[in-house]
């Protein structure tokens, strides 16, 4: 699965993005830029197996 996630503040939006995140899921990759002001965070998750 992939998310994006957008704000001002790195710190606020990577933590908008992990509390955003499925509990059954786990970031995987996480690539972030900068465009007209605002960070750009693409999350991608992938699913965890359950036990």
């Amino acid at each position: 699965m992939i998310n994006i996630f957008h704000g001002q503040n790195l710190d606020e939006t990577f933590e908008n993005a992990c509390s955003q995140t499925l509990a059954d899921y786990q970031m995987d990759d996480c690539q972030i830029n900068y465009l007209n002001h605002e960070y750009v965070l693409v999350i991608k998750t992938k699913k965890v197996a359950n036990h």
